[in-house]
């Protein structure tokens, strides 16, 4: 339901985003008229606290990235978005690489190492990589928080707010058939894409 949240303020008109296009439960990528914008999105319970840099390495999130970043030829932006927030040590992902002033640099090494890139390979797809902020709301209430919205959208498009609940559930649906159960590889990624 969190990619059908997502979906609802690209429905207003001055939206940039064209497009949705869901790759498997946890992943999608928004299509405007600039580089596409593929989101990973993993969720946490709460006892699994904040994401550090390890864990984010143990899920395989950097490199997934990276790889299909390598097989867009280097292009588009690559985002990562959770219901948990970040830890310091990730502190320099924490903004859109465009709003960043100073890099860490041992931060970027341990990329480097984990990348298995060199240091110009990281620093050009750090450029393309940041964590969104604020998080995304938890399993329990993302679906009022989608109604919520929704409802606000419907208003300023013209449309009855009552029928928020049934739209986003419609929404939620439409999403959930098109998405796979595995993610699919990076070439396979970039073809559905394109």
């Amino acid at each position: 339901n969190h990619i059908a949240l997502r979906c609802i303020t690209n429905l207003l008109p001055e939206s940039p985003v064209k497009a949705v296009a869901v790759e498997w439960s946890t992943d999608y990528a928004l299509l405007g008229e600039s580089a596409p914008e593929l989101v990973s999105v993993k969720h946490r319970r709460p006892v699994q606290g904040v994401w550090t840099f390890g864990k984010l390495k143990d899920e395989n999130v950097f490199r997934d990235l990276h790889a299909v970043w390598k097989a867009m030829g280097e292009a588009g932006d690559f985002v990562f978005e959770s219901n948990a927030g970040y830890a310091r040590d990730l502190a320099c992902f924490r903004r859109h690489p465009l709003d960043r002033n100073e890099r860490d640099t041992a931060v970027l090494r341990k990329l480097s190492g984990l990348l298995q890139a060199d240091g110009g390979e990281t620093e050009r797809f750090v450029q393309h990589f940041w964590l969104r902020e604020p998080p995304l709301p938890s399993s329990d209430y993302i679906d009022a928080v989608a109604e919520r919205d929704l409802a606000t959208v419907m208003e300023r498009l013209g449309l009855d707010p009552a029928t928020a609940r049934q739209c986003f559930a419609a929404l939620a649906s439409h999403v959930a058939a098109a998405s796979t159960s595995r993610p699919p590889e990076p070439a396979l990624r970039v073809s559905r894409l394109t």
